[in-house]
């Protein structure tokens, strides 16, 4: 028998084993050839000189260096408790950690002078979830002190993002005046106008006026001016006592003022970061419908409809052509997630996608882990949740897969309890609810199932009036509306049922003008938009408007092309990456043949 190849072996599992035998000798103090012990402590810490230096580079250093204490049967540490060496110790030798908010920076810390990588970056992980208006100053500030890279981006972020929010809270005021300009140059501040970057670094001087007043004129330094209305900058900033006694800031003023009277080819010549828009103050609310087949087959081609001025628009397509994915919007960006790229549902994919609005344009992040289609993927709590549809080989997927963005990176978790395709689903009160589509035996199905996050668990709530498959569904004010879909695979639904949570119950809406499957839904303005879908072998053109108020549908518009199978959301990007699209003759009939 030739034994020259390479003998195949479970290395996960030997290393496993071969940790716990390693920590069972740490525990037993077997061949154990150093003590730890902290400075004002009193315990004595067993462990391994080989063990210690392969997982840390202080330890690396202390045992492989030329200075003598590397032959010293015990190791004295500062800056560190008897309590948080053991969980160290712990984490070194079995990988595993039980962080809490009273031990991580403490642990933090550690990891952090003992040159522990990758308990440092478990660390932040944790940080990172936990960032909110109330932390994240102090959050930053540790990131800095600990070189965590991925805490201060991701803590920077937040507070550009909700820097409105920041700004009344109590550590708003003792925010070092280095950190707070950084904030404020920022190009991705999320601020309405110019004003409120203004009145903030107003009210943050005034807390402690006396030693402040000099930092004044950094901060309004980027102050973008030239974009503050011409009232306010000159019957309030240029009367300001902080102005007013300051040369800088007079001249800043001044700057602006000659700004706003110069000439097109004058403004040229006045370019600097002041005069620079920040480009979320030319954002706008829209509705982005994205993929999805027309006439010519499965596109790439992505719209958006501004209910504000009832008009269409062109933005980047995707990068892979897809009918039949998931989209979800997380912060400022819009995933789109598997799906199928030619035909009905042939060429399955793995592939996710990003927009980023800033840019106008789209980026692949990591896949999925297999290729998907006819599934529904939901946003909840700063991640994305996808659920059941169908993979490649025409089996159904039961699982539910979750990506953190953090980490760009996705895992599993527990499997609803009815296997599902061509299904709806939607974020609610902490919940996410899947709801109808078409069972394992091809059976429509009515049943409505609750996931639970927190337990990641799964459990059946009150079913639908009516079996849907296809159908589109949104929240509006605590409610779950769902519209249309197919009852059997020929009956095609223009009703409407509404999820009423604190009762448990489904009662009907008005129904809709049109029967619409595979239709695509959004809210905007206390409103529902249903865009498209079809109609058994009929694409459908129009989009419909349903009012709470007056509880009325009214057809308000068509779409750009008769679509199905495509996805939308409500969004935001920016005018200036928008291109109108050219408004179509109008044909008699709304309806097209696919």
């Amino acid at each position: 028998m030739d034994t020259s190849g390479a003998a195949c072996t479970n290395g996960h599992q030997y290393l496993i084993s071969f940790i716990a035998k390693m920590n069972q000798m740490r525990e037993s103090e077997v061949l154990c050839d150093v003590v730890l012990m902290t400075e004002n402590g009193s315990k004595k810490f067993y462990a391994h000189r080989a063990v210690l230096a392969a997982s840390s580079a202080y330890f690396y250093k202390l045992y492989t260096g030329t200075s003598l204490s590397r032959y010293n049967r015990e190791t004295v540490l500062q800056g560190i408790t008897d309590s948080i060496l053991q969980i160290v110790l712990d984490y070194i030798y079995s990988a595993h950690i039980f962080v809490t908010d009273a031990n991580i920076e403490e642990i933090l810390c550690a990891s952090f002078h003992l040159g522990l990588e990758s308990l440092k970056l478990e660390c932040e992980q944790f940080l990172i979830r936990y960032i909110c208006v109330e932390n994240c100053i102090k959050m930053t500030a540790m990131a800095r002190i600990y070189s965590c890279k991925k805490l201060l981006l991701e803590g920077k972020k937040f507070m550009t993002e909700n820097f409105l929010e920041i700004q009344n809270s109590e550590e708003f005021f003792k925010m070092p005046k280095e950190q707070l300009e950084e904030i404020i140059a920022d190009d991705d501040l999320n601020v309405k106008n110019e004003e409120q970057i203004f009145n903030s670094i107003r009210a943050w001087t005034n807390f402690d006026v006396i030693s402040r007043r000099d930092s004044f004129s950094d901060l309004l330094s980027h102050v973008r001016l030239p974009f503050i209305a011409r009232t306010f900058l000159l019957g309030t900033i240029d009367k300001d006592p902080l102005v007013t006694s300051c040369s800088i800031c007079r001249g800043i003023v001044a700057e602006a003022m000659s700004y706003k009277m110069a000439g097109h080819k004058e403004k040229k010549l006045l370019q600097n970061e002041r005069t620079k828009r920040r480009w979320k103050s030319h954002l706008t609310d829209v509705i982005i419908l994205v993929g999805g087949a027309i006439e010519n087959g499965v596109q790439a081609c992505c719209h958006c409809f501004s209910p504000l001025t009832n008009k269409w628009y062109c933005l980047s397509p995707v990068i892979d052509s897809r009918l039949n994915f998931g989209l979800a919007r997380l912060h400022r960006w819009l995933y789109v997630v598997g799906g199928s790229t030619s035909g009905e549902n042939m060429n399955v994919l793995s592939s996710v996608e990003r927009l980023d609005p800033k840019f106008n344009t789209w980026e692949k992040i990591t896949s999925t882990t297999s290729g998907r289609f006819n599934h529904e993927t939901v946003e909840l709590n700063g991640k994305i949740y996808v659920v059941g549809g169908v993979l490649g080989n025409s089996n159904q997927e039961q699982a539910m897969d979750c990506y953190d963005h953090v980490t760009d990176s996705w895992f599993s978790l527990s499997s609803p309890r009815q296997t599902r395709f061509t299904h709806c689903a939607v974020s609610l009160d902490g919940y996410v609810y899947v709801i109808g589509g078409v069972s394992k035996n091809n059976t429509v199905l009515k049943t409505v199932e609750k996931y639970d996050p927190q337990q990641d668990k799964w459990t059946h709530v009150a079913s639908l009036h009516t079996p849907r498959s296809g159908a589109c569904t949104v929240v509006l004010l605590g409610r779950i509306y769902v519209m249309g879909g197919g009852s059997d695979f020929r009956n095609i639904l223009s009703s409407c049922e509404i999820y009423e949570p604190e009762r448990n119950k489904w009662i009907y809406g008005k129904d809709m003008n049109t029967k619409r499957d595979r239709a695509g839904a959004a809210t905007f303005g206390g409103k529902i938009y249903v865009f498209g879908g079809s109609y058994g072998h009929v694409a459908v053109t129009s989009v419909e408007c349903y009012d709470r108020r007056v509880e009325e549908w009214n057809i308000i518009t068509e779409l750009p092309y008769p679509r199905y199978g495509f996805r939308c959301a409500k969004t935001v990007v920016s005018r200036d990456m928008m291109a109108e699209v050219p408004p179509k003759p109008r044909e008699p009939a709304q309806e097209k043949l696919i």
